[in-house]
């Protein structure tokens, strides 16, 4: 619920005018082939997706603690957002965690229609008298969590911050939401090694854009931390990742344990002199533009993220 709360506390017009889809395919961190062509719905369609994604995220959570009936089909929608997300993104287990704690939602009875069978053994009844008390408290402290993104007044008041810091050591209750501001943008860092400072030579990576030609792939639940993480690098300038620099400087020294991170060492025989951090824009290609090309990406050269540096 409050992944859904917090799109909307944040004031992005991008997410109030149902518009967020149209940016979030093209500027995930680590997009699916299948990104690719939802990026290219229509516009009606993707603005109606986006609809749908704020009913089932605000909506079907409350239903998880009505009757049955409306119990499953809370389960069953969220579980279907997520395989959605996961067609279209890597979240490395985030999708997987989230459904398999919404099949539990699912009852013995609903397994046994479709073929599943309980083990052998006694049923252990829901303890009803402890679960009905615990539901009401956990639909009460998400309102309060949710009123306070909304409302500064709230946010700062002591008997909510009190609240809060009791329950804070379950991590079990907060305000996480993802995409709570739609990035509308796709920065990329590009890392390229010379011998001369002339001819350039691009480091590529197993899962983050970089080669035009290469195919998103799906790499879920793995994480491939540094293109993870240079995805949030590109936002930002270079002062607030030193850990670039040093980067950078392992691949001066061709530390293998380093290389071994990227799809190839373009260098194999020794390492390069220079190394520089270029910045692009990248953008999926238009149905026409890959047609022509076979490309998945087009770029745009935005600036120099390292300029041309060498050890001492």
């Amino acid at each position: 619920f409050l992944s859904g709360a917090v799109k909307l506390a944040s004031g992005d017009p991008t997410w109030r005018h149902l518009a967020a889809l149209h940016y979030h395919f093209e500027t995930q961190p680590l997009p699916t082939p299948l990104a690719w062509y939802a990026h290219w719905l229509p516009d009606g369609v993707q603005r109606a997706a986006c609809a749908v994604m704020f009913a089932v995220e605000l909506l079907a959570p409350f239903a998880l603690a009505a009757s049955r009936a409306w119990r499953h089909a809370a389960a069953l929608a969220l579980i279907g957002l997520q395989v959605l997300i996961a067609l279209t993104g890597n979240y490395t287990f985030f999708n997987l965690l989230t459904a398999a704690l919404c099949l539990l939602c699912l009852d013995d009875a609903w397994w046994g229609a479709r073929g599943f069978r309980r083990a052998p053994g006694g049923r252990f009844p829901a303890p009803r008298g402890l679960l009905r008390p615990f539901v009401a408290f956990a639909l009460a402290l998400t309102t309060v969590e949710a009123a306070a993104d909304f409302s500064p007044g709230i946010a700062g008041s002591g008997a909510v911050d009190a609240l809060v810091g009791a329950v804070a050591p379950f991590r079990s209750f907060n305000n996480y939401g993802l995409f709570a501001v739609m990035t509308t943008k796709r920065p990329e860092l590009v890392i390229e090694g010379s011998e001369d400072a002339g001819t350039w030579r691009a480091y590529e990576f197993r899962h983050k854009p970089g080669d035009l030609s290469r195919r998103p792939d799906f790499i879920a639940p793995q994480q491939p931390r540094l293109d993870w993480q240079l995805w949030f690098a590109a936002l930002e300038p270079v002062e607030q990742n030193q850990w670039v620099i040093s980067l950078c400087a392992h691949l001066l020294r061709g530390t293998p344990e380093v290389l071994r991170l990227f799809a190839g060492n373009p260098f194999p025989g020794r390492p390069p002199r220079y190394i520089r951090v270029a910045r692009y824009q990248y953008h999926f290609t238009t149905p026409a533009e890959r047609a022509r090309t076979g490309n998945w990406w087009r770029r745009d050269y935005s600036d120099d993220y390292v300029p041309a540096a060498s050890l001492p």
